[in-house]
């Protein structure tokens, strides 16, 4: 936001725009793409998270972080581990595929 020039904003207020225009004229579609990077990278941080779920959730909530640890540690089912990884893997992938697909449209 700091890197939107206050130019374009005074020159949208000389011509007569209110801050509702200039937010959805200027602001926004300028902030777009910084504002879908944020949100990948905390998507991908909360789905890949392990300690927190972990000690919130307990055993009684299982995620799928948790759930690989449950299988690695508690079941030494190393097979259906990597099973459970790959499924979140491509999960993450496919949330993330979708996700800049339909924002793409947005920030043309």
């Amino acid at each position: 936001l700091k890197q939107i020039p206050n130019d374009l904003i005074e020159a949208a207020r000389s011509l007569g725009a209110g801050w509702r225009d200039i937010y959805i004229q200027i602001i926004l579609p300028l902030s777009l793409p910084g504002v879908i990077s944020a949100a990948i990278i905390a998507f991908s941080l909360a789905a890949s998270a392990y300690v927190a779920p972990h000690y919130l959730g307990g055993p009684t909530q299982l995620t799928l972080t948790t759930l690989v640890s449950e299988f690695i540690l508690g079941t030494y089912n190393s097979q259906m581990a990597a099973t459970v990884s790959v499924l979140l893997l491509v999960a993450m992938s496919l949330v993330t595929f979708i996700f800049m697909k339909l924002t793409a449209r947005l920030v043309r």
